[in-house]
């Protein structure tokens, strides 16, 4: 059993038999990662964009981003990782390990999740932003496209693309706004009563 298409991939590659594979998924547990206040357009506010996650991560790539991005305010969760060189930004707000509660309201007060990733390491987050209704800015790579399509995200391969998607959705809020919307739909498929049904039809 594989959690992502890209592994099952990888294993056919060396010889085994696809009959032998069977693909799972990162879940969300939709029971504790849902909403408390609905989804409005914000037309006027300062974009929040959330940065979760170390595993796989590239964050000079990250700093490279926020650099030209002064205007937005970025929320950067390190965990156990130190990421002391980009305090000096005056638009991030850096924090260490929090608790899952923590993490939940920072999810709820953002408006995109920004990963930028080396292989999709941790989906997570990914399916824990989808059901908290962000928008995912993520790079095209691994396994990602089992969990977001072109209604929730976008995805993103070099730097510039970064910068423009976050500027796309700070200038088109409504844009922003429907990707949000599209997130909570697309988690529905990822909800952890789906998974144990999918576990036990092994």
């Amino acid at each position: 059993m594989t959690l992502g298409s890209s592994l099952s991939a990888f294993l056919q590659s060396c010889y085994i038999s696809k009959e032998k594979i069977v693909t799972s998924f990162h879940y969300v547990d939709h029971y504790y990662y849902t909403r408390s206040r609905q989804l409005e357009i914000n037309n006027s506010g300062r974009l929040n964009v959330l940065v979760v996650g170390s595993l796989q991560r590239n964050f000079y790539l990250l700093e490279s981003v926020v650099s030209k991005l002064e205007n937005i305010k970025f929320t950067i969760i390190a965990g156990n990782n130190n990421l002391s060189f980009l305090a000096k930004y005056k638009n991030i707000e850096l924090k260490g390990y929090i608790s899952e509660k923590d993490l939940k309201d920072e999810m709820e007060n953002a408006d995109i999740s920004l990963n930028i990733l080396e292989d999709t390491v941790g989906s997570n987050v990914i399916t824990t932003s989808l059901s908290m209704g962000l928008a995912i800015i993520v790079s095209d790579v691994g396994s990602i496209r089992d969990y977001c399509d072109e209604s929730s995200a976008i995805f993103c391969r070099k730097e510039n693309q970064y910068i423009e998607a976050i500027e796309l959705l700070n200038n088109n809020r409504e844009l922003l706004y429907f990707l949000r919307l599209a997130a909570i739909e697309k988690s529905k498929r990822l909800r952890i009563d789906n998974f144990y049904s999918f576990i036990n039809t092994i």
